[in-house]
C-alpha cells in the first residue's frame, strides 16, 4: 500500500451532473455495479477501520471520497469520517475531488484537505478556493473533458503494462473493491469489505497490480485489463514523492520476473536434453 497514491471510498451514490453526463459517465448506467453486491451500504465505522489498516500497512497517500459520485453532496458524512481519523493520526492526508457545484457551501471545511481537485465543467475561475484550504495545500483544476470509458474494452489481448493501479484503490458505496476507475462494473472481483474484509481486498489488489506492472503484463492478468484501451502508460505523478520508490519497485519487479523466466527456460532446456539422451 505504500505505493498507492489514493484510497477512495465512494461516500454516496448520487451525482448532480449524472444525467447531463450519462452518455459518457457510468454514474447512473443501469449496469453500474454489474453483478456486485449492493445489498448493504458501507458504514462509517468500517471505512475508518479500513483507513487505519491501510495507514498501518504504510499507506501515505490521499484518502478520498469520490468515485462516480459527487462527494460534496455528502459533506456531513465526509466530515464525520475526517474528524474521526484526525483524532487518531496527526497528519492524515485528505483529498476532495469534486465538480465544484456545492463547494462554496462548504468553504469552512476545506482546511482539512491537503489537495482539492476540481473537474471544471463550469469553466470557472476557482483560484479563491486556495485561501480556504489547508496550509501548503494544493488546488488542481482539471479541464472537465469526458472520455470514452463506457466504451473502453474492445482490444484483443493487449499486453502493454498499466500503471493505473498505482493511482488508486477504490471501495464503492456498497463496499466492493475496484481495481481502478475503468473497472466500474467491478468485473475484476476483488471482493467486498463487508464480506471478505479490507485485508482480503488489499491482498488481491496488490497481486493484480504487480501482474499489470510487468512488461509485458502477466498472462494471469485479468481479461478486462487485456482488453482495455485506456491503460495508463507512465508512472502517475499525483504526488512526486512517490516516483523514486515506485520506479525502483517496478524495476526490481521486472528484473525478478525476467530472472524467473530465464530460470524456467533453462530448466525446460535441461529436461528436453535429458529426454533426448
Amino acid at each position: 500500500m505504500n505505493l498507492t497514491q489514493f484510497l477512495n471510498f465512494e461516500i454516496g451514490r448520487s451525482c448532480d451532473l449524472a444525467r447531463e453526463h450519462k452518455s459518457f459517465c457510468p454514474s447512473i448506467d443501469r449496469d453500474r455495479y454489474g453483478t456486485l453486491s449492493i445489498e448493504k451500504i458501507l458504514k462509517d465505522e468500517l471505512i475508518i477501520e479500513s483507513i487505519k489498516y491501510a495507514i498501518n500497512l504504510g499507506f501515505k497517500g490521499f484518502i478520498g471520497f469520490h468515485y462516480y459520485n459527487e462527494p460534496t453532496l455528502f459533506f456531513d458524512r465526509i466530515m464525520r469520517i475526517v474528524t474521526a481519523v484526525e483524532n487518531i493520526y496527526d497528519t492524515p492526508r485528505f483529498c476532495l475531488w469534486t465538480n465544484g457545484t456545492y463547494l462554496d457551501e462548504n468553504l469552512d471545511n476545506l482546511k482539512h484537505f491537503e489537495r482539492i481537485v476540481i473537474s471544471n465543467y463550469q469553466k470557472k475561475d476557482w483560484s479563491y478556493i486556495e485561501k480556504f484550504m489547508k496550509k501548503n495545500g494544493e488546488l488542481q483544476i482539471m479541464g472537465g473533458e469526458l472520455d470514452q470509458r463506457k466504451y473502453n474494452f474492445d482490444i484483443d489481448d493487449e499486453v502493454a503494462p498499466c500503471f493505473r493501479p498505482l493511482v488508486e484503490l477504490i471501495i464503492d458505496y456498497y463496499g466492493n473493491g475496484h481495481m481502478c476507475c475503468m473497472d466500474w462494473k467491478g468485473e475484476i472481483n476483488l471482493g467486498n469489505i463487508q464480506i471478505e474484509g479490507f485485508k482480503y481486498i488489499v491482498d488481491k489488489f496488490l497481486q493484480v497490480r504487480d501482474q499489470l506492472l510487468l512488461s509485458p503484463i502477466s498472462e494471469e492478468s485479468p481479461l478486462l485489463c487485456k482488453q482495455c484501451k485506456m491503460k495508463l502508460k507512465f508512472i502517475p505523478m499525483n504526488d512526486k514523492t512517490f516516483y523514486p520508490k515506485t520506479n525502483k519497485y517496478v524495476d526490481i519487479l521486472r528484473r525478478n520476473e525476467e530472472h524467473k523466466n530465464q530460470k524456467r527456460i533453462l530448466n525446460e532446456n535441461i529436461i528436453s536434453k535429458s529426454t533426448i539422451l
